[in-house]
């Protein structure tokens, strides 16, 4: 009898708390349910990281902290609630949906695309099957222009195989095409047309003759998505130029002067992570600019401290060596922000102690004797919602000048030239 009395009020005592732990959980949902709807998202996280904390974790829990983390655009933060929504119900097709554009809307469009070709057709809604992210994904044309704003003094002096040159005017013009597969291979494609003007001071114009630089440029790019955010690409960058006229002998004993061409190429192999908060770039490239070899490793970091496109830094820095002017860096740093609802604004700085370099996985080529010491610019950019996107940049930069002797691989005759110029591009992502 005793027993049975014990058992029965064990009973009415497990029954109390349970009941008294469902009278908890329903408060709780219903407070979690009341913030979501008046868009108390600070009041929901602290609840929601509480509950999940003390073993309170469910479907509609984690649907309302992504739901109120993608309305912030935290979209790492929607990314973590969404896929576990997903392991308690994989029937509801807006779950995916929401992960699917936390991708795109974050800037992860290569993960987006491999998340996209995991999904069942069941789990995909209207809009996920309508984003196309493959074939071509952006096109666009660049045009650079700069002038020179320091006095034009004539380096002296000058003796055999060295020259110098003073550059007044350079235009840069540049069209691009980007595109990706379905299974994550990608590549890109970049003509660029460069042209400047000034005076050349050499042995044969001591008092300076005319320059008309030209040179044609071509750069590929080619890659493939790994799992986790990875990528891993091979780049290439070939240019063609008119080198030094030569004298040539011709029937008859008569000489004269033939137009020669140069030509200056790149080779590089990267790989890439991207994460909700970090992007991290690797590469290593060789080239053989104006007929010397040189070797170089280069590291970007981008940091989005709130896990979307509103706000982000980019920091380069580049080791290069040579194998006959030794060795040198290059570094920059780049911050952008959204300013307007389609207006972004980027600005930023770079130093280098050494010519003949190349930059961003082999995209930015300097074949050039000048030395940019110091560069700042600043960037307005805007994009619509169909695509389309415009930048218009105005920078300045302070570069180094030397009298170059390329027999011994020395330098003379430091001088700074100050250069403004401006930037205007369009383009389309699609």
């Amino acid at each position: 009898m005793r027993k049975t009395i014990i058992t029965l009020l064990a009973l009415v005592v497990a029954n109390i708390s349970l009941a008294q732990v469902n009278k908890s959980f329903a408060v709780l949902d219903a407070q979690t349910y009341q913030f979501f709807l008046q868009g108390k998202y600070s009041e929901l996280n602290s609840l929601g990281d509480s509950m999940i904390s003390n073993g309170i974790d469910y479907y509609y829990l984690r649907m309302r902290l992504g739901i109120a983390a993608f309305n912030k655009k935290r979209y790492g933060r929607a990314i973590k609630h969404f896929s576990k929504a997903m392991k308690f119900s994989s029937a509801d097709p807006i779950v995916p949906e929401y992960i699917f554009f936390s991708y795109v809307y974050s800037g992860r469009e290569t993960e987006a695309l491999l998340y996209q070709n995991k999904l069942q057709p069941h789990q995909q809604t209207k809009y996920v099957r309508e984003k196309s992210l493959t074939g071509i994904t952006g096109y666009g044309l660049l045009l650079d222009y700069l002038s020179n704003q320091s006095a034009n003094t004539i380096i002296t002096p000058l003796v055999l195989d060295q020259s110098t040159e003073y550059i007044e005017n350079a235009l840069n013009i540049k069209v691009y095409i980007d595109s990706r597969s379905k299974k994550g291979a990608f590549w890109g494609l970049a003509y660029s047309n460069y042209r400047k003007q000034g005076v050349i001071y050499s042995q044969t114009y001591p008092s300076g003759g005319a320059l008309n630089f030209a040179q044609h440029q071509l750069y590929s790019k080619l890659g493939k998505a790994l799992a986790n955010g990875y990528e891993v690409f091979g780049f290439a960058h070939a240019a063609l130029y008119e080198g030094a006229p030569k004298v040539t002998q011709t029937w008859g004993g008569r000489s004269q002067m033939q137009t020669s061409y140069e030509s200056d190429f790149l080779l590089g192999l990267g790989i890439a992570k991207r994460t909700a908060l970090l992007g991290i770039q690797l590469n290593a490239s060789y080239s053989n600019l104006v007929g010397t070899n040189q070797g170089r490793a280069e590291a970007l970091l981008t940091v989005y401290p709130f896990q979307n496109l509103n706000l982000y830094t980019t920091t380069q820095g580049m080791y290069q060596f040579y194998s006959s002017w030794g060795k040198g860096y290059h570094i920059s740093q780049v911050a952008g922000f959204k300013a307007l609802k389609f207006m972004w604004v980027e600005l930023g700085a770079s130093t280098s102690n050494i010519p003949l370099y190349a930059t961003n996985a082999g995209q930015q080529l300097n074949n050039s004797f000048q030395i940019p010491a110091l560069s700042m610019f600043g960037q307005l950019s805007f994009y619509s919602k169909t695509g389309f996107n415009a930048h218009i940049a105005a920078f300045r930069s302070s570069n180094e000048n030397y009298t170059w002797n390329l027999n011994n691989n020395t330098k003379s005759n430091r001088n700074l030239n100050h250069f403004n110029g401006f930037s205007i591009s369009i383009g389309m992502k699609l």
